[in-house]
């Protein structure tokens, strides 16, 4: 899918919508039907006129802001929709599009509680939609970061930090063989301390999908219970101050998921010169 302008083109919202080119095609239709192509003239003159002016005037740019608004709101739904369904882990799809739907049925019950509207409606339940976006990156985050531990053994891990140990200590080995083998100590006990943060960093973005996750099933149990949210917009706050920190580890994460290097084995003499290095 192309992706819109975050600000409209009001000459083309001019020119190609219904209306304009209903009459432009019933202008051609009568021209040639009449064999009358002053009417084809008048017509043409007249969208000239609408385009340079009709184009520019307030209420026609209300319009297409609304207009507008409407299809990236309909584009950033189909992308979510798509990313939603990507996610590897069933249950975080199935815990994406709960949310959509406890989303759409405040919507709802929001529309039956017009006293409620200048509490939620506003600019606080189109935050509930930026958090649905979140929930999506948050679960991407989540998978990618599980892919990575699944690919990593920690106890092959902990048997070659031994093993470069053993070859560190050799008493009178060859000095390089040493130095190298002092070296892999420290990138394998490196690697090794990564992905126990790694750990604990999926924990802590699994945990704040669940604040984003229960917040809106009581936002939502409210609602329907006609029992109006307190403090919507703390509440609010809140999550977002908390997913930005998450957001912003998650940034750590992935560069130290990157930078750290695989152990040099290969560059350390084997004992073995048959043994195939991998």
């Amino acid at each position: 899918m192309t992706d819109l302008p975050e600000r409209p083109s009001y000459f083309r919202y001019a020119f190609a919508n219904l209306y304009n080119l209903s009459l432009l095609g019933g202008a051609a239709v009568a021209a040639a039907a009449t064999d009358d192509w002053a009417v084809a003239a008048i017509a043409g003159g007249l969208e000239v006129i609408w385009l340079a002016i009709g184009a520019d005037t307030a209420p026609f740019r209300r319009w297409v802001d609304r207009q507008h608004r409407k299809e990236l709101n309909t584009a950033a739904k189909e992308r979510r929709r798509v990313r939603i369904l990507a996610l590897p882990d069933q249950r975080d799809r199935e815990r994406a599009i709960d949310l959509i739907e406890a989303h759409i049925l405040m919507g709802k019950e929001l529309e039956k509680n017009e006293h409620w509207t200048a509490e939620l409606v506003g600019d606080e339940y189109s935050r509930l939609e930026s958090l649905l976006d979140a929930f999506v990156e948050l679960a991407e985050a989540v998978a990618r970061f599980d892919r990575y531990l699944q690919q990593s053994d920690p106890n092959k891990l902990r048997k070659d930090i031994a093993r470069q140990k053993q070859l560190a200590s050799v008493p009178g080995g060859d000095p390089e063989t040493t130095a190298l083998a002092t070296r892999n100590v420290d990138l394998l006990e490196k690697r090794a301390t990564t992905l126990v943060e790694l750990g604990r960093l999926v924990e802590r973005t699994r945990a704040q999908m669940s604040v984003i996750e229960n917040t809106f099933n009581l936002l939502r149990d409210q609602i329907v219970s006609l029992k109006p949210p307190q403090d919507i917009k703390g509440q609010l706050d809140e999550i977002v101050a908390g997913v930005d920190a998450v957001r912003a580890v998650l940034a750590d994460g992935d560069l130290a998921s990157t930078a750290v290097a695989p152990p040099l084995e290969e560059s350390a003499p084997a004992p073995n010169p048959r043994q195939r290095v991998r």
